[in-house]
C-alpha cells in the first residue's frame, strides 16, 4: 500500500493501519502527516474472498482442528489485502 500524498510504502501490518484511526475515520502516514482513509474495492473483494475460499476448501479444511478456523483466517486477510485502497482524506 502508498500513501495518497507522498507515495510512501506503508506495511499493512503498521500501526497507520491497523491502529486505532482518528475522529472520523481519518488514519495519519507518519512519513509526510497528512491524513487518509481506507477503502475497499468491492468488486476486488469479492473475486478475492471466492478464490481464497475455493483454494482453502481443498487445502486448509482438511486439517484437523485448526483447518476451519485458519481457512476463515486466511480468507479474511488475503480479502483485505487485496480490496484495500487508501484515499486522501
Amino acid at each position: 500500500m502508498k500513501c495518497p500524498h507522498c507515495s510512501t510504502s506503508i506495511s499493512p501490518f503498521s500501526p497507520a493501519i491497523m491502529g486505532p484511526s482518528k475522529p472520523g475515520g481519518a488514519r495519519e502516514c507518519k512519513q509526510c502527516n497528512n491524513k487518509f482513509s481506507i477503502t475497499a474495492d468491492k468488486k476486488i473483494a469479492v473475486i478475492a474472498a471466492v478464490a481464497t475460499a475455493v483454494v482453502g476448501f481443498f487445502v486448509l479444511r482438511p486439517i484437523p482442528t485448526v483447518g476451519p478456523a485458519l481457512w476463515g483466517f486466511a480468507t479474511v486477510l488475503v480479502t483485505f489485502l487485496a480490496a484495500a485502497r487508501l484515499k486522501k482524506a
